[in-house]
């Protein structure tokens, strides 16, 4: 720990980039490094733009899993391990999992494996509001709120 600040990182795997209220949630639990493997957001596709302080990868590419029924525990087991090794996920860091279930939960068990918390975010669906397209027309969008962070538990 530094002036209050944990010397640990938080890992955002998720095909998105991170949204302004969760990076002020990582950082609110006193992390100093954020990390994201999503690419730079973009505004000309309505993204925004990125935040201040994140560390765009643009990565998301390990987290697409192919179209396969036969793909077995130990193609999801070494994606889990290369996404790792790229974050270097260690002890003391928090890593969000988000995607594919499987590929989410070898995910939860390498980051637990290696010391790390596991987290979900929790997010309210609350209204659909019409939003103004660049051509002048609207379309109905579908609003979630992030409501905090939640411990991933294996059971």
């Amino acid at each position: 720990m530094k002036g209050g600040k944990i010397m640990a990182t938080f890992f955002f795997v998720m095909q998105h980039a991170p949204t302004l209220e969760q990076v002020e949630a990582a950082r609110a639990l006193g992390i100093v490094r954020i990390v994201a493997l999503s690419a730079w957001p973009d505004p000309a596709k309505g993204q925004g733009g990125p935040l201040p302080g994140v560390e765009y990868m643009g990565k998301t590419g390990l987290l697409t899993v192919p179209d396969d029924p036969k793909l077995g525990r130990e193609w999801f087991t070494g994606r889990a391990v290369e996404i790792g090794e790229l974050l270097g996920v260690t002890r003391g860091d928090v890593i969000q999992p988000m995607g594919q279930g499987q590929l989410v939960n070898a995910l939860t068990r390498l980051g637990l494996s290696r010391g790390a918390r596991v987290v979900e975010s929790v997010t309210a669906r609350e209204a659909a509001e019409d939003q103004v397209q660049l051509d002048g027309s609207t379309k109905k969008v579908t609003v979630f709120r992030f409501k905090g962070f939640r411990q991933i538990y294996q059971f």
